[in-house]
């Protein structure tokens, strides 16, 4: 296997640490070019791709065919002490160690010893890449995705994770694995971040490695997506969550060489990557609710029976949710990571994906009253800054899609009131629907009283004010005394009013059923 200069470095930096490193960096300094060390002598004959540690007492410059030759090849010159003046003029790539405490020159056994253990040190360094390469293909050829990222972990030094598409992490190799959470799905506020990266938004077809930025991660992470044919299979992610050192353009290359060994794998034996992974989702309850949500026929002995054997009391109710997720949560499927999500952070309740967006099922045994799962789901929903409808209570799931609409209506409704508020429930809406939608086959002035149009039609003309007298008189249920105190005018005067209103319109104040057809005209009037 081929390495670069930047990366020999990199490790001869962490090896003698009583030196210091000195070097030429060139447009190939990360170049994957050296395949192996070499002393040489002013006798050498100079090879491509090869490092060349000098020997202690050699003056290269004697012979003028090495350094043409060096400046030919993809050759690197390496030496103890500080490089020769003229080598550094001629452009040739060359690594300097210098002891920082200084070498006595008389001790020649010394220096031959030094320059022994150096040459050792260089020679393992090449070895440790050749032997992660073979890693590598046993991975390939054992299918293991866990071998694979365990052989990379001494190479990249950092946490090292690989998430699917759902996303879950099919395998975590790393010495701090902050952000593995507990199991296999990617934690909910790791996702919330990368769901809103815009490598995520974006076509998945980019098969270069990228960074991404510091943010909720607090780390930088290198990221390389892998495809199975051409289609998008998932993305290992190399996170910083120790060191703190800025990703090089060596690690890019080294991302390529196991993004590339990672395909192969993935490529090669797929199908048995994912017997495993295959979960039942769609077991009989789940299957049966889809089916209510849809509008299909059941059978009620069926389905109470699936209920029992999933633990449901007899005649238990439930309550209906409906998630509203945004277009970036629908591009990047992470609807399903969702569902798996909520299923598994609050026992009792079934998610459900309906139209791009969630449908929660939340069991009445579990939450006798929905409020006691908003106290805990109300921060989920924060944080993913999500919006939430929630039914009244179902007492009957063969009409679920019902009370489901009534979780959606809620939703719309109140987003149109304050898109601010996390949750909105149908109750506090169900009375605004019921207006809106009498009003919907005819226009509002033709489905209320026609009294209420008399009397707008007379304070016009008249600049009187009998159309309000009379919604306030509704309004404080039918009290002269509390409307004339509301409207400030003496109790005398109220009387007086409500005798001309009868005048005017005829309506009769013992007609409940009028009453209520006038109130209610008004609240249509209000909505139109």
């Amino acid at each position: 296997m081929k390495i670069s200069q930047e990366l020999i470095i990199r490790e001869l930096k962490e090896e003698i640490q009583d030196f210091s490193v000195t070097f030429s960096e060139g447009a190939d300094f990360s170049t994957m070019k050296l395949s192996g060390i070499c002393s040489i002598d002013e006798e050498t004959k100079i090879r491509n791709g090869t490092l060349y540690l000098i020997d202690p007492g050699c003056d290269v410059l004697k012979n003028a065919k090495i350094i043409q030759s060096l400046k030919k090849t993809d050759a690197v010159i390496c030496c103890l002490g500080k490089m020769q003046e003229e080598i550094i003029d001629c452009g040739v790539s060359y690594i300097c160690m210098i002891k920082n405490n200084k070498m006595n020159d008389e001790k020649n056994s010394s220096v031959h010893h030094l320059y022994h253990h150096i040459f050792h040190i260089i020679y393992d360094i090449f070895q440790k890449y050749e032997s992660w390469q073979e890693n590598l293909y046993q991975a390939i050829e054992n299918a293991d995705l866990q071998e694979m990222l365990d052989a990379s972990l001494p190479i990249f030094r950092r946490s090292i994770y690989l998430a699917d598409d759902q996303p879950e992490y099919l395998a975590a190799s790393g010495p701090c694995l902050d952000y593995g959470g507990s199991g296999s799905q990617i934690p909910l506020e790791v996702f919330n971040y990368l769901k809103n990266d815009v490598n995520n938004n974006q076509p998945l077809s980019d098969q270069e490695p990228f960074i991404y930025p510091e943010g909720i991660l607090n780390a930088d992470a290198l990221c390389q997506d892998v495809f199975l044919n051409s289609d998008y299979f998932g993305r290992i992610i190399i996170i910083d969550e120790l060191s703190h050192t800025a990703f090089t353009p060596g690690e890019f290359k080294l991302m390529n060489i196991f993004s590339n060994a990672m395909q192969l794998l993935i490529n090669q034996n797929y199908p048995a990557l994912c017997k495993d992974k295959e979960k039942s989702d769609n077991s009989n309850l789940i299957s049966l609710i889809n089916q209510i949500l849809l509008d299909q026929r059941i059978d009620k002995s069926q389905l109470n029976s699936v209920l029992i054997r999933n633990g449901w009391q007899k005649n238990e109710g439930c309550y209906i949710g409906y998630l509203l997720l945004y277009p970036s949560n629908v591009q990047i499927k992470s609807s399903i990571y969702y569902c798996r999500y909520i299923t598994q952070k609050f026992p009792g309740v079934y998610a459900i994906e309906k139209n791009d967006h969630l449908v929660l099922i939340i069991r009445e045994s579990i939450y006798p009253a929905a409020k006691e799962f908003l106290a805990k789901f109300i921060l989920f929903i924060r944080d993913c800054n999500f919006r939430f409808g929630i039914s009244n209570l179902c007492a009957d799931l063969t009409q679920l899609s019902c009370y489901c609409h009534q979780a959606e209506i809620a939703l719309n409704y109140g987003m149109q009131k304050n898109e601010t508020i996390w949750c909105h429930w149908f109750s506090d809406y169900a009375f605004a629907y019921l207006l809106r939608e009498a009003s919907h086959e005819m226009p509002a002035e033709l489905l209320c009283a026609p009294e209420l149009i008399t009397l707008q039609n007379y304070d016009k003309v008249k600049k009187s004010d009998y159309y309000e007298t009379l919604k306030t008189y509704l309004d404080n249920k039918m009290n002269a005394a509390q409307t004339a105190k509301q409207l400030f005018i003496h109790q005398a005067t109220m009387v007086y009013r409500l005798k001309r209103l009868k005048e005017l319109t005829g309506i009769d104040y013992e007609d409940s059923d009028q009453m209520l057809y006038l109130h209610l005209s008004y609240k249509i009037l209000e909505i139109s």
